[in-house]
This record gives structure tokens, C-alpha cells and sequence, in this order.
């Protein structure tokens, strides 16, 4: 998965919205091809305002790279619950 390219990309595309905040939400189902540029793309997309959230399919890997930010589900009835959950608590603060 080139987790790390798409939130290059992604965030590069995001940067000029005017919006406060810059919420990302990525879904997988695989680990990064590189976990060095993935881990470089979250970091600095921190620094420069990006809130980045995960949801792992199957795929624990996000849990390291978005601790207390993602959520691993093992099937279709969890995705929905598991991602109000992790977004609403963005959202809302909690």
C-alpha cells in the first residue's frame, strides 16, 4: 500500500482549503510499502495542521502508525460503528 505517497498527495491537495481544520481519514488493508515514508508523511502532516485518522481492514499495522488515532475492524458490520466512533471523538473532542 503506498500509504505514504497518498497522504503526500493528499495533503498537498488539502493545503490550500481555508478550512480550520484538515481531517484525513485512511483506510487500508495492508501495510505501508515504506514505513520510513509513511511515518514522515504523518509527521510532518501533523506539524503542518492535518488531523490524520486510520482504519485498518483486517490490518492492525494503522494502530502503530496512528496510535489513539485508528481502528482495526475484521468486518463489514464493524466498519460503520468504528468510524463514528473514531470521527465523532474527533469531531466533537471527546
Amino acid at each position: 500500500t503506498p500509504l505514504g505517497e497518498a497522504l503526500w498527495w493528499v495533503m498537498q491537495d488539502m493545503l490550500p482549503l481555508r478550512e480550520k481544520r484538515k481531517l484525513i481519514l485512511v483506510v487500508t488493508d495492508g501495510e505501508p510499502d515504506s514505513l520510513e515514508c509513511a511515518t514522515q508523511a504523518i509527521e510532518q502532516g501533523g506539524r503542518a495542521g492535518f488531523e490524520i485518522y486510520g482504519i485498518g481492514i483486517t490490518s492492525p499495522g494503522i494502530n502503530v502508525l496512528l496510535p489513539g488515532r485508528s481502528a482495526v475492524v475484521n468486518s463489514m458490520v464493524e466498519l460503520a460503528p468504528a468510524m463514528f466512533t473514531l470521527l465523532g471523538a474527533a469531531i466533537l473532542g471527546s
